[in-house]
Order: structure tokens, then sequence, then C-alpha cells
């Protein structure tokens, strides 16, 4: 039997959004929008880095898990990001994306407000459970013109 087509995260991304974009909306409604974001925000931290946990099984990376391979395939993955690689070894992995699939489809949804909130914020926490320092000062969501992201491994 043949393996069932592979979901790209951008698709997955974009099931998940389009469920929690009404939920959202209704806690903004009903809490204030400050209230309603910090609640989703913790939610989401905690149950991306139990997902990055539950992948890794206790185990941390010696080595950057990084590479323009593994960014292609599955952030990436069917066009979703351009980028631009500017370092990658075994300490770190930088790059800039220069187009943002995930900022594109939360336009189509009409909820780039929620963008950063959704999907762009979760890279830290997936970051530290990875065992990886994350700088990032700029992202397209955010009306930026490219998202800088600078991975490094933590040293303990």
């Amino acid at each position: 039997m043949p393996d069932a087509p592979r979901v790209t995260d951008l698709e997955r991304a974009r099931i998940e959004v389009e469920a929690l974009i009404p939920i959202i909306r209704a806690l903004e409604n009903e809490l204030g929008v400050e209230r309603a974001h910090g609640i989703v925000a913790r939610a989401r931290a905690q149950t991306t880095k139990a997902d990055v946990e539950r992948e890794l099984k206790g185990t941390l990376p010696t080595k950057m898990p990084f590479s323009e391979k593994g960014l292609a395939k599955n952030a990436g993955a069917g066009g979703a990001l351009e980028y631009e690689i500017l370092r990658e070894d075994e300490e770190a992995f930088d790059f800039n994306v220069t187009r943002c699939g995930y900022k594109e489809m939360m336009e189509e949804l009409d909820a780039l407000d929620l963008g950063a909130l959704l999907l762009c914020d979760g890279d830290f926490p997936a970051a530290e459970a990875w065992g990886l320092d994350l700088q990032r000062t700029q992202t397209c969501m955010e009306g930026a013109f490219q998202c800088d992201f600078r991975y490094r491994i933590r040293r303990s």
C-alpha cells in the first residue's frame, strides 16, 4: 500500500489556525484582546515545547539540528518560504526569510494580526526545547521585509 501524501507544515498550520481564529476572536470579545492573547500565547508555548520534547524523547542535539535541507523539507516545503542561508555549520544556522507563505496565508484568512501569536512566536519555545538559542529581531508577519533567524547550540 503506498504511503499517504505528506501534509506540508504550511497546510498543517492552515488547518490549525482556521480552527483557532474563531475561538480567539470569541475570547477577544469576552476577555479583551490583551488578556485573550496572553492566554493563547501561554498555551501555544506550552504545546509547542511539549511537541518538540516528545519528538526529541529527552535527547538534546550536540550539534546544530537544522540545515537548509531540513528547512526546505519542513517549514519551507512546497515553496512556503523563500530564504537565504547566511551560515550553516555545527554551531549555528543563520538564515533570512525573504518571502513567507505563512504571512500570505494569514492575510488570506483576514487574520494577519494573529499571525505572530499563532505561528512566529512558537519558534522560541521550540528552540528552547531543542536546546538552542534563537535570536530574531524582525518578521515578515509583523511587517518587516525579512525574518532574521539566528540559531545557536546552547552550551550548558
